[in-house]
């Protein structure tokens, strides 16, 4: 969509990835490899999302104003403390719409930070652009449930897939 990346790092510190440029179809399938894509971080910065390779990806398609979403974020932080703690590289990428009343609409950066800094998130919260609602509902066969989420193995290949939330001890089972 016309979203470069940058020459330097990205500002929130988020890894670079040598990967070459996905030749992929894109489409989502299990045991297929996840379709890249270029979103805007909190920090207002182009972000590749096969940058985040070599480690566990939990994938949300989340809203601003979605209750369950906000109860997924609320846990977040620990979900990932209790892998890394056992020495399982894992990040979160939340794919966020500014509302469930709008969601093709732009997310701003600004509300991706306040969204950061309100659950105490150090994951990468970016700007959909519908590509989590095409997706995941490709995948999960049903289009528009939020949260949706996927998980993704360190080589970027779909492996697991969920609408709502419960609890993120079932996602921990997935991945260990």
């Amino acid at each position: 969509h016309g979203l470069a990346l940058p020459d330097a790092a990205y500002a929130a510190g988020w890894p670079r990835s040598e990967r070459a440029q996905y030749t992929g179809d894109f489409i989502t399938a299990f045991e297929s490899t996840l379709p890249d894509a270029v979103f805007i971080d909190q920090c207002g910065q182009p972000v590749r999302l096969h940058d985040f390779a070599d480690r566990y990806l939990v994938l949300q398609m989340s809203a601003l104003d979605c209750p369950a979403c906000v109860l997924m974020a609320e846990g977040e932080g620990a979900f990932i403390d209790s892998l890394r703690s056992d020495g399982v590289e894992v990040e979160t990428i939340t794919l966020m719409a500014p509302t469930l009343r709008d969601v093709l609409g732009l997310t701003e950066p600004a509300d991706l930070l306040e969204w950061a800094e309100v659950f105490d998130l150090h994951s990468p919260i970016l700007q959909d652009r519908g590509y989590a609602l095409w997706q995941f509902g490709g995948l999960t066969g049903e289009y528009g449930s939020y949260p949706t989420w996927i998980l993704v193995d360190p080589e970027l290949q779909v492996f697991s897939s969920g609408i709502g939330f419960g609890s993120w001890d079932a996602l921990e089972t997935r991945i260990r």
